[in-house]
């Protein structure tokens, strides 16, 4: 019996000098994307013997991925852009956090997941095209956008957002704007409505899609004070050892 007690407090010691309770772990993630591109058109006039139509022309997608620790220093980034049809893609896998972003002109998506950090992924898309006279033409896309809960000051949020713009008779531009955000909707249809007048009209489409979480780690158990702890217990089991053996010699007198 005297031989357990021992091994036990040395392994309390033991213990308590290492470290050996694990930390709480924890981990936020955020993602958002879109697909499903599609377009309506309307004919604004139509008896001036022309069809409504949209033509498309360049294009380019670009991404990036940005990983910091807790104090904003930079752990790892990377970034990757096309001026053609290739898609983009940036990864960043570090074991405690992962991010992912993929891109084309019509679809995208933008992912975090931490344990400990600040994380930051983004992918947007551009797209130029022309407006036929009295065309009205509404672009829409599927957006999805969720994110886990967090309380102040950690944070997860995910966004995707479509802005469409026409220059007008005056060379004005005239944008509309849709976007989603993880705090108001998980998923939804966005949408933008463009118009020419009696002259074709040169357009953009931007699409845009972004996820981002910071996470404070949690505090490991101090080894000073898990020693000191161990000891207090040590030092109780002691006393109560003494106070034992003084009971006994008293009842033998």
């Amino acid at each position: 019996m005297k031989t357990s007690h021992h091994a036990a407090i040395a392994t309390l010691l033991s213990a308590a000098m290492l470290g050996a309770s694990p930390g709480v772990s924890a981990q936020l993630s955020a993602t958002s994307s879109f697909d499903s591109f599609s377009y309506q058109l309307v004919d604004l006039n139509a008896c001036d013997g022309i069809d409504p139509g949209v033509s498309f022309l360049d294009s380019s997608v670009n991404g990036w991925a940005l990983l910091r620790d807790i104090n904003g220093a930079v752990r790892e980034s990377v970034q990757d852009g096309s001026r053609d049809e290739r898609p983009v893609q940036v990864r960043i896998d570090t074991g405690d956090a992962y991010l992912a972003g993929d891109a084309t002109p019509t679809s995208a998506s933008s992912l975090v997941t931490i344990e400990s950090g600040i994380a930051d992924t983004e992918t947007d898309g551009f797209l130029g095209f022309v407006l036929a006279p009295y065309t009205q033409v509404t672009f829409t896309i599927d957006a999805r956008a969720t994110a886990s809960a967090a309380s102040s000051p950690n944070y997860a949020f995910a966004t995707v957002a479509v802005n469409g713009t026409v220059t007008d008779e005056e060379g004005n531009h005239i944008i509309e704007t849709d976007g989603l955000s993880s705090y108001l909707a998980s998923s939804d249809t966005l949408s933008v409505t463009l118009r020419s007048a009696g002259v074709a009209r040169m357009g953009t489409l931007e699409f845009a899609t972004a996820a981002h979480a910071l996470l404070q780690p949690v505090p490991e158990p101090a080894p000073m004070a898990m020693l000191v702890a161990g000891l207090a217990v040590v030092g109780g089991y002691a006393r109560r050892r003494a106070s034992r053996a003084t009971y006994s010699c008293a009842a033998c007198a």
